[in-house]
């Protein structure tokens, strides 16, 4: 279940470098130090939350 569940976060991560990146456009500040860390970080995060499916328990 916990798999499952680091997936579906995983997967809905992604919206927000891509908000981010939208966002940073308008303001003009695609290149701040800021916002290069931070999409780093989120980056970092759906990997780590997407491998936690990645070991199955078996079943049967």
């Amino acid at each position: 279940m916990l798999y499952r569940i680091c997936r579906v976060k995983a997967a809905s991560g992604i919206s927000v470098p891509v908000l981010g990146v939208g966002t940073a456009q308008i303001m003009g500040v695609m290149c701040s130090d800021w916002l290069i860390a931070s999409m780093a970080l989120s980056a970092a995060a759906a990997v780590l939350l997407g491998n936690g499916g990645a070991r199955r328990p078996r079943t049967g």
